[in-house]
């Protein structure tokens, strides 16, 4: 060990003093790769370096930074930044959420099948429940597990599905179907009415089925 970095406390309050050091010339490092070990840049602080360079650090709030200074628990930075998490094989990958140390609000899970399944406990903290799924196809299901077309929903509710638009009274809610062609069919609703546009061409809901009657007497 060299005598110029580090020195035994005469009292043995700690065992091993060092300097503050840089990330290029970090206070603790091995003889082999000096610009490769750990620093400290800051109070309550510890940093570590690889080839002179910052890789990871702990603030004094606890915080860790991989690749920057961590705004957050964990902060990862970087040109293409990635969180990994990597199962047995056969297994599933799972990312839980707590709300407390017993209480697990919410979990996002992916499965052997390549379904990415996403559950939330329920209101009484009975247990999570499956509520959304996107499986391997990139159909997505709510709440059934295998969904059977791009968005498949089933419910138990009286109202399955509800378009709602945000803003003040009059301005119109609308579902648009487009087919392969580009030809499009929209149903809109403004003020209590509905009305069916078929490709530009605008035809009352009760005039549509009028036509209907009137053309099968």
């Amino acid at each position: 060990v060299s005598q110029s970095r580090y020195w035994f406390s005469a009292n043995f309050t700690n065992i091993v003093s060092t300097g503050t050091g840089t990330a290029a010339d970090p206070a603790i490092r091995p003889t082999s790769d000096t610009n490769t070990g750990i620093f400290f840049p800051a109070a309550d602080t510890i940093a570590f370096s690889e080839g002179g360079t910052e890789s990871m650090r702990i603030d004094s709030s606890g915080n860790v930074g991989i690749g920057g200074t961590p705004s957050s628990l964990l902060h990862l930075q970087g040109t293409s930044p990635a969180l990994r998490i990597q199962a047995a094989s056969g297994n599933t990958g799972v990312l839980d959420f707590y709300r407390t140390a017993s209480v697990n609000s919410g979990q996002i899970a992916s499965e052997s099948t390549n379904a990415l399944v996403f559950s939330t406990n329920t209101s009484t903290n009975s247990g999570l429940a499956e509520r959304l799924r996107i499986d391997s196809s990139g159909n997505v299901g709510v709440g059934v597990a295998s969904p059977a077309t791009r968005l498949h929903v089933k419910t138990t509710s009286a109202e399955t599905l509800r378009l709602e638009r945000d803003g003040t009274a009059g301005q119109i809610s609308s579902l648009s179907l487009i087919d392969g062609g580009g030809t499009s069919c929209r149903i809109t609703s403004t003020a209590g009415a509905l009305t069916l546009d078929t490709n530009g061409n605008t035809e009352s809901k009760y005039d549509a089925y009028l036509d209907k009657i009137e053309a099968a007497v």
